[in-house]
Protein backbone atom coordinates (compact mmCIF):
# COMPACT_ATOMS: atom_id res chain seq x y z
CA UNK A 1 0.00 0.00 0.00
CA UNK A 2 1.15 3.35 -0.83
CA UNK A 3 -0.08 6.64 0.54
CA UNK A 4 0.58 10.07 -1.02
CA UNK A 5 1.04 12.92 0.69
CA UNK A 6 0.84 16.85 -0.67
CA UNK A 7 2.24 17.13 -3.30
CA UNK A 8 1.95 13.73 -4.72
CA UNK A 9 5.37 12.56 -2.33
CA UNK A 10 4.85 8.54 -0.97
CA UNK A 11 4.00 9.77 2.82
CA UNK A 12 4.03 5.92 3.70
CA UNK A 13 4.79 2.75 2.04
CA UNK A 14 3.64 -0.90 3.27
CA UNK A 15 4.21 -4.09 2.67
CA UNK A 16 2.55 -6.51 4.52
CA UNK A 17 1.71 -10.35 4.79
CA UNK A 18 0.82 -12.37 7.90
CA UNK A 19 4.85 -13.52 7.96
CA UNK A 20 6.56 -10.61 7.47
CA UNK A 21 6.53 -6.95 6.54
CA UNK A 22 8.20 -3.63 5.49
CA UNK A 23 7.35 -0.15 6.65
CA UNK A 24 8.80 2.89 4.83
CA UNK A 25 7.93 6.69 5.44
CA UNK A 26 10.23 8.38 3.18
CA UNK A 27 9.93 12.26 4.56
CA UNK A 28 11.51 10.57 8.06
CA UNK A 29 13.95 9.09 6.58
CA UNK A 30 12.30 5.68 8.47
CA UNK A 31 12.74 1.99 6.96
CA UNK A 32 11.48 -0.97 9.78
CA UNK A 33 11.49 -4.48 8.54
CA UNK A 34 10.53 -7.61 10.84
CA UNK A 35 8.46 -10.33 10.76
CA UNK A 36 5.40 -11.75 12.88
CA UNK A 37 5.98 -9.73 15.79
CA UNK A 38 6.00 -6.16 14.75
CA UNK A 39 8.18 -3.31 16.61
CA UNK A 40 5.43 -1.55 19.33
CA UNK A 41 4.42 1.45 17.87
CA UNK A 42 4.00 0.53 13.95
CA UNK A 43 0.50 -0.03 12.66
CA UNK A 44 1.74 -3.28 11.09
CA UNK A 45 -0.91 -5.11 13.32
CA UNK A 46 -3.60 -3.07 12.15
CA UNK A 47 -2.61 -3.53 8.62
CA UNK A 48 -3.24 -7.48 8.98
CA UNK A 49 -6.27 -6.94 10.70
CA UNK A 50 -8.16 -4.42 8.83
CA UNK A 51 -6.58 -5.32 5.29
CA UNK A 52 -5.95 -9.34 5.82
CA UNK A 53 -8.45 -10.44 7.81
CA UNK A 54 -11.13 -8.20 9.35
CA UNK A 55 -13.21 -10.83 9.98
CA UNK A 56 -10.76 -13.56 11.36
CA UNK A 57 -11.37 -14.93 14.77
CA UNK A 58 -14.48 -16.69 16.70
CA UNK A 59 -17.58 -15.38 16.54
CA UNK A 60 -18.98 -14.15 20.32
CA UNK A 61 -22.64 -12.55 18.85
CA UNK A 62 -23.83 -11.69 15.96
CA UNK A 63 -27.29 -9.28 15.49
CA UNK A 64 -28.91 -8.24 12.12
CA UNK A 65 -30.16 -5.02 12.65
CA UNK A 66 -33.27 -3.86 10.25
CA UNK A 67 -33.50 0.05 8.71
CA UNK A 68 -31.05 2.45 7.08
CA UNK A 69 -28.71 5.08 8.66
CA UNK A 70 -29.46 8.17 6.87
CA UNK A 71 -27.09 11.33 7.43
CA UNK A 72 -27.05 12.39 11.23
CA UNK A 73 -26.93 9.20 12.17
CA UNK A 74 -31.18 8.70 12.18
CA UNK A 75 -31.98 5.63 11.54
CA UNK A 76 -35.17 4.56 10.16
CA UNK A 77 -36.24 0.99 11.16
CA UNK A 78 -38.96 -1.11 9.37
CA UNK A 79 -42.63 0.50 8.72
CA UNK A 80 -41.27 4.25 8.99
CA UNK A 81 -40.53 4.15 12.81
CA UNK A 82 -37.15 6.62 12.97
CA UNK A 83 -34.55 5.83 15.52
CA UNK A 84 -31.85 8.66 16.58
CA UNK A 85 -28.37 6.16 16.35
CA UNK A 86 -25.15 6.21 14.96
CA UNK A 87 -25.60 2.39 14.18
CA UNK A 88 -27.67 0.10 11.73
CA UNK A 89 -26.89 -2.65 9.64
CA UNK A 90 -25.51 -5.78 11.71
CA UNK A 91 -22.68 -5.99 14.48
CA UNK A 92 -20.45 -8.54 15.18
CA UNK A 93 -18.01 -9.43 18.14
CA UNK A 94 -15.35 -11.83 17.44
CA UNK A 95 -12.11 -12.93 19.42
CA UNK A 96 -8.89 -13.12 18.30
CA UNK A 97 -6.60 -14.16 20.62
CA UNK A 98 -6.05 -11.04 23.56
CA UNK A 99 -8.32 -8.88 21.12
CA UNK A 100 -12.20 -8.34 21.04
CA UNK A 101 -13.10 -6.73 17.41
CA UNK A 102 -16.86 -4.91 17.47
CA UNK A 103 -17.47 -4.74 13.62
CA UNK A 104 -20.97 -2.79 12.33
CA UNK A 105 -22.07 -2.21 9.10
CA UNK A 106 -25.28 -0.19 7.97
CA UNK A 107 -26.63 0.78 4.55
CA UNK A 108 -26.45 5.22 4.47
CA UNK A 109 -27.77 7.22 1.42
CA UNK A 110 -24.89 6.61 -1.35
CA UNK A 111 -23.35 3.72 -0.09
CA UNK A 112 -22.51 1.75 3.45
CA UNK A 113 -20.67 2.70 6.62
CA UNK A 114 -18.64 0.32 8.55
CA UNK A 115 -16.89 1.19 12.18
CA UNK A 116 -14.82 -1.67 13.60
CA UNK A 117 -12.81 -1.29 16.96
CA UNK A 118 -10.51 -3.58 18.41
CA UNK A 119 -9.25 -3.41 22.25
CA UNK A 120 -6.04 -5.51 23.27
CA UNK A 121 -4.65 -5.62 26.08
CA UNK A 122 -2.31 -1.96 26.31
CA UNK A 123 -4.48 -0.85 22.71
CA UNK A 124 -7.45 0.54 21.28
CA UNK A 125 -8.13 1.03 17.10
CA UNK A 126 -11.02 2.24 15.83
CA UNK A 127 -11.63 2.61 12.10
CA UNK A 128 -14.86 4.15 10.23
CA UNK A 129 -15.29 3.34 6.36
CA UNK A 130 -17.85 5.45 4.84
CA UNK A 131 -17.93 4.59 0.60
CA UNK A 132 -20.10 3.21 -2.16
CA UNK A 133 -19.67 -0.48 -1.49
CA UNK A 134 -16.89 -2.92 -0.25
CA UNK A 135 -14.38 -2.19 -3.23
CA UNK A 136 -12.83 1.11 -3.32
CA UNK A 137 -14.76 3.81 -5.30
CA UNK A 138 -13.14 7.81 -5.55
CA UNK A 139 -14.53 9.50 -2.71
CA UNK A 140 -14.25 6.79 -0.38
CA UNK A 141 -13.21 7.89 3.10
CA UNK A 142 -11.94 6.03 6.16
CA UNK A 143 -10.74 7.67 9.47
CA UNK A 144 -8.78 5.57 12.18
CA UNK A 145 -7.06 6.39 15.28
CA UNK A 146 -4.79 4.50 18.25
CA UNK A 147 -6.23 5.45 21.29
CA UNK A 148 -2.53 4.87 23.04
CA UNK A 149 -0.41 6.85 20.64
CA UNK A 150 -2.97 9.58 19.49
CA UNK A 151 -2.12 8.40 16.20
CA UNK A 152 -5.00 9.33 14.00
CA UNK A 153 -5.31 9.23 10.04
CA UNK A 154 -7.73 10.03 7.63
CA UNK A 155 -7.83 8.62 3.93
CA UNK A 156 -9.64 9.48 0.56
CA UNK A 157 -9.78 7.90 -2.13
CA UNK A 158 -9.05 10.01 -4.78
CA UNK A 159 -8.95 7.52 -7.91
CA UNK A 160 -8.81 3.95 -8.51
CA UNK A 161 -6.93 2.07 -11.24
CA UNK A 162 -8.91 -0.43 -12.98
CA UNK A 163 -5.99 -2.34 -13.73
CA UNK A 164 -5.07 -5.90 -12.32
CA UNK A 165 -1.61 -5.06 -10.44
CA UNK A 166 1.35 -7.47 -11.83
CA UNK A 167 1.91 -10.34 -9.81
CA UNK A 168 5.26 -8.78 -8.73
CA UNK A 169 3.19 -6.22 -7.14
CA UNK A 170 2.98 -8.62 -4.05
CA UNK A 171 6.80 -9.86 -3.82
CA UNK A 172 9.06 -8.56 -1.06
CA UNK A 173 10.19 -4.98 -2.62
CA UNK A 174 13.51 -5.42 -1.45
CA UNK A 175 13.74 -9.27 -2.03
CA UNK A 176 12.12 -9.46 -5.66
CA UNK A 177 9.69 -7.00 -6.19
CA UNK A 178 9.61 -4.01 -8.30
CA UNK A 179 9.56 -0.30 -6.79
Amino acid sequence: MILLGPGGGTALDAWVTPAAYRLELPALGVLRRGGVSPEPGLPIDFFRWWFLSPLDGRLLASSPRSGRVEEGGRRVEEGGREEVSSKGGRWFILRRGAATVILEDAERPGGLEIVATERRPGALEHLAFQGLALAPHSGDRTEYEEARTGVRAEVVVESVDATEPEPVAFLDPDHGGER
